[in-house]
């Protein structure tokens, strides 16, 4: 079943509840473990999605107008669930401002903001990982001259270190077989290939 749907249903009777028994923050804590796994999944999946819908916008866009939909429709729908963790995280500190501190609500709404903050925090993260690793996977790397990167395998892990005495950042891409070494550009708009081993 949705899992939006869940949670409405969850609040929806909580508040049919006397204003001193309604437990939403309970409820948030509840749904958390399943609303992170769900966004975790999309936030790593949409990068791609969006790549994909760029890489067909023309034929998407000529699709679309004997529908009349239009991309930007498309788009913003695509982007809606990230918008949708941060909104959940402004609700509950909205409730938690008009809780009396002694309601029994209290400190599962205060846990409830912490844990949906993560949340989105978390997705953010995740969400800009992947959209490195789509871009490199895309031949967005400056200076390389192998093979096709997307030709590599799937990226295993990618994590940043810092190196030398001015700490510039350098990133560390492990394919199957091969370990890539980058560096991003001065505005961060584009990745540039320093090395690789084997």
């Amino acid at each position: 079943s949705n899992l939006h749907e869940n949670i409405l249903c969850g609040i929806e009777s909580a508040i049919t509840k006397s204003p001193s028994e309604q437990r939403v923050g309970k409820v948030m804590l509840g749904m958390a473990p399943r609303f992170k796994q769900i966004h975790h999944t999309y936030c790593s999946l949409h990068p791609h999605a969006a790549f994909i819908v760029n890489k067909h916008k023309d034929k998407l866009t000529s699709l679309f107008q004997t529908e009349s939909i239009t991309m930007l429709t498309l788009t913003t729908g695509l982007s809606k669930p990230f918008r949708r963790v941060e909104k959940y995280t402004n609700h509950l500190q909205e409730l938690e401002r008009h809780l009396e501190e002694s309601h029994p609500d209290r400190g599962d709404t205060q846990r409830a903001v912490s844990v949906y903050k993560d949340i989105a925090n978390a997705c953010s993260v995740v969400r800009r990982q992947k959209e490195m690793e789509v871009e490199i996977m895309n031949g967005g790397v400056r200076g390389w001259e192998g093979q096709d990167i997307s030709k590599m395998g799937e990226i295993i892990h990618m994590g940043s270190v810092a190196v030398g005495p001015e700490h510039r950042d350098r990133y560390l891409v492990l394919f199957p077989s091969t370990l890539l070494m980058l560096s991003a550009s001065h505005r961060m708009s584009a990745f540039i290939y320093e090395g690789k081993l084997p």
